[in-house]
């Protein structure tokens, strides 16, 4: 095992290059580089936008810097949230936040409002978040799909507007979610292709494009399985799994995923969706989707926060023991 930050890795020669300048030699390599984002997709963004806007979407300085913009903004505010189209990492997290985030007005600052400005018509646990914000948030949350001005082309930091085809709007905080794609190794090793993301073997994760080298995690492309952090898990075991059969000279079953998203509508109550899928015929198929989380059952609401809080302390402890 060894802490090192990679620089480079030239697939030809199998060699990945450390910045402290060592050199390792591998016959297989196995990335899990997370994402980046399509900056060009928005007119004017750069790391100016993302510092004033901030999309939290990667770090935690981020994140902290959204909480602070909210609790300094009037108490007559408005938030905007823009959501950029799928695929993205966690997909039910935009409307979680939006939806905290409107918790947090109602109770501090209530005669503020937030807007999510959606690049997509559906989108993950939609019924659910929707039944949230007509019964407990009416009149805090407000969503604009596609087909009403709501995919964002544009930004202008100096006048602090995000611009549709036709439309302009202005906000006291605006956390602007850029588009999505798989991160910069991925890219320098040449493992994306058009869409940005990784092309992979759904039963070993090898790449179609990079002999003997594999990809896990957000990077990999592997719709309909959404990119979450219990999917990367499950993904790892899957991996490891297939290379011991290889390496024992055994064959390899078509593996079976599973995938849980939990989202948050209250401190205390979430939804979530488990998913299982296969790998069939060079793609990936969903077997099964089981909500739990029942819109109007506050038990069950708080059940399943339980298991998400339970889930991400036990995830924690395995990854990072």
């Amino acid at each position: 095992l060894l802490h090192a930050e990679v620089l480079d890795v030239e697939p030809g020669s199998k060699t990945i290059h450390l910045v402290d300048g060592q050199r390792l030699h591998y016959d297989a390599l196995l990335v899990a580089p997370g994402i980046s984002f399509r900056e060009e997709a928005i007119e004017g963004f750069g790391p100016e936008v993302a510092e004033q806007m901030p999309h939290a979407w990667t770090s935690g300085q981020d994140i902290q810097r959204l909480a602070r913009q909210l609790r300094a903004m009037p108490d007559n505010g408005r938030v905007l949230v823009a959501v950029p189209p799928g695929p993205i990492r966690c997909p039910p997290a935009p409307y979680e936040r939006a939806t905290l985030i409107a918790r947090y007005l109602k109770q501090w600052k209530p005669r503020a409002k937030v807007r999510i400005l959606d690049s997509n018509h559906r989108f993950s646990l939609q019924p659910e978040f929707e039944a949230c914000w007509q019964s407990e948030l009416s009149g805090y949350i407000e969503r604009q799909g596609p087909d009403d001005e709501g995919r964002i082309i544009a930004v202008d930091i100096g006048s602090r507007t995000l611009l549709s085809d036709f439309e302009q709007y202005h906000a006291d905080v605006i956390s602007l979610i850029p588009h999505q794609k798989a991160g910069a190794l991925a890219e320098k090793i040449g493992l994306t292709d058009g869409t940005g993301w990784c092309p992979v073997d759904p039963s070993t994760f090898a790449s179609h494009l990079v002999p003997d080298t594999y990809v896990l995690g957000d990077a990999a492309l592997l719709t309909p399985m959404p990119k979450s952090a219990a999917a990367g898990i499950d993904q790892a075991e899957q991996c490891a799994r297939a290379w011991v059969n290889t390496y024992r000279g055994g064959t390899n079953e078509a593996p079976i995923f599973e995938n849980q998203c939990f989202a948050f509508v209250h401190r205390s109550q979430a939804h979530a969706l488990k998913g299982s899928y296969r790998a069939a015929d060079g793609h990936i198929v969903m077997n099964e989707m089981i909500k739990t989380g029942q819109v109007g059952d506050p038990e069950s609401l708080a059940a399943t926060a339980v298991k998400a809080t339970a889930w991400f302390e036990r995830s924690a402890e395995v990854c990072f023991a």
